[in-house]
């Protein structure tokens, strides 16, 4: 995604509005846990302060994610919250902003790395999702197994050996 900013660089201060959308599928790897099968869209404004270029917007669209517990697909949406500076150039050393060069911002890998950061953690398709069965594999979602589990916490195995050695009570 590009945004032409050439008549914005014109004046030594102005706003202008844009609006984007993209695909930013070649970015994804086989190895990330999601995927962006859609376009993203991008929007907001664009101030300029002396060359520095202040972007503000939001980032909206939807990725898949595969659930931590079921593996099941499932669709996240996305409403990313977009503030980035751009440079011509560096001002000093220790600064953390974007460079542009020509009358274009190129913002694909500054958007990839937003989507990436609001990924949670734990990805689940809903709060009281039930996951699968530990001895057969059945979806618990939707359906019930005839499995004897038992719930205990494989941390305590060592325990529960415990219990029938020395004959005691679980």
């Amino acid at each position: 995604m590009r945004i032409d900013v050439g008549a914005l660089l014109e004046q030594e201060s102005g706003i202008m509005d844009f609006a984007v959308d993209g695909k930013l599928d070649e970015f994804v790897t086989n190895g990330d846990s999601w995927k962006l099968p859609w376009s993203v869209h991008v929007e907001g404004t664009i101030s300029n302060s002396d060359g520095i270029l202040n972007m503000k917007g939001i980032i909206t669209g939807a990725i898949l994610l595969r659930c931590d517990r079921c593996l099941e697909t499932f669709v996240w949406p996305l409403f990313i919250k977009l503030e980035e500076e751009f440079a011509h150039t560096a001002v000093s050393d220790g600064d953390v902003l974007n460079i542009y060069d020509g009358n274009y911002l190129d913002i694909d890998s500054i958007i990839y790395n937003d989507i990436v950061l609001e990924i949670p953690m734990k990805s689940l398709c809903t709060l009281e999702c039930k996951g699968l069965c530990q001895k057969c594999g059945a979806n618990l979602n939707y359906q019930r197994c005839e499995c004897e589990c038992e719930n205990a916490d494989i941390r305590l195995a060592g325990l529960s050996n415990w219990f029938d050695k020395n004959g005691g009570e679980r």
